[in-house]
């Protein structure tokens, strides 16, 4: 059983559900490449989206999440994959896989502009069928995700106010919860078990949701296992 229902006996807790949302534009898919490959500051670009951060998440990872400013030690993070993601991810594979002449340019563009050196790659040496792959990965994940809450977080302390350099992070905020552990529904709550109760909101980033709310997502999630998370190396990252 979770370990959702013993921190609510405990102590009373507040939460709301954050939206991973994908870009509907290839542009947007690229900067959240070069993003996350700048964040886990690896001397080998990585090509990842955020919702991998989460489905790799370990403890020991220094992780950052769009937050409300209330969010505080011992809350709880809920996370809904945006069921837009499906038909984006779809689309992109799509016109990638016809070679796509403005997916290719902008690649390349993307490349130059950042000195991107993937596996020891020069920018005019990359490879378009590593966008193809990455794109594959994207879909997979968007089916099995996209429109389910599919895990939660503690927050491991107040919800924090970064100043500077808020367009680089997730959904261009400024306040983000430190994530002290991630839990991975091994069923993730399909939109039919909760939309009787809870609307998802579609404009902004956070949905809050009640103590009613909560309790029944409670039930719905502590009547299945979770799973962690696979392990992955120590990475700061704001998302």
């Amino acid at each position: 059983m979770s370990d959702l229902q013993d921190i609510s006996k405990y102590h009373p807790v507040q939460s709301c559900i954050t939206t991973v949302s994908f870009p509907d534009k290839i542009e947007g898919v690229l900067a959240m490449i070069d993003k996350n490959s700048r964040l886990m500051e690896d001397d080998v670009m990585e090509m990842s989206t955020d919702l991998d951060h989460l489905l790799n998440f370990t403890p020991d990872m220094d992780i950052y999440w769009t937050a409300p400013r209330w969010l505080t030690e011992g809350d709880i993070l809920f996370f809904y994959h945006a069921a837009a993601a499906k038909p984006r991810t779809k689309k992109f594979l799509r016109q990638a896989r016809k070679c796509n002449k403005a997916y290719i340019s902008h690649f390349v563009d993307y490349a130059d502009k950042w000195a991107w050196d993937y596996s020891g790659t020069s920018a005019e040496g990359f490879d378009f069928k590593d966008l193809i792959r990455f794109l594959e990965h994207t879909h997979d994940l968007a089916i099995r995700y996209a429109g389910t809450i599919f895990g939660y977080a503690i927050v491991s302390a107040q919800s924090v106010f970064f100043k500077t350099e808020s367009e680089q992070w997730h959904f261009k905020g400024k306040i983000f919860a430190p994530l002290g552990n991630v839990h991975i529904f091994a069923h993730p709550l399909e939109a039919e078990n909760f939309t009787n109760f809870l609307l998802i909101s579609r404009q902004a980033a956070i949905t809050y949701i009640g103590k009613q709310q909560f309790d029944n997502i409670k039930k719905l999630v502590t009547t299945q296992p979770t799973k962690h998370p696979k392990r992955h190396e120590n990475r700061l990252l704001y998302c």
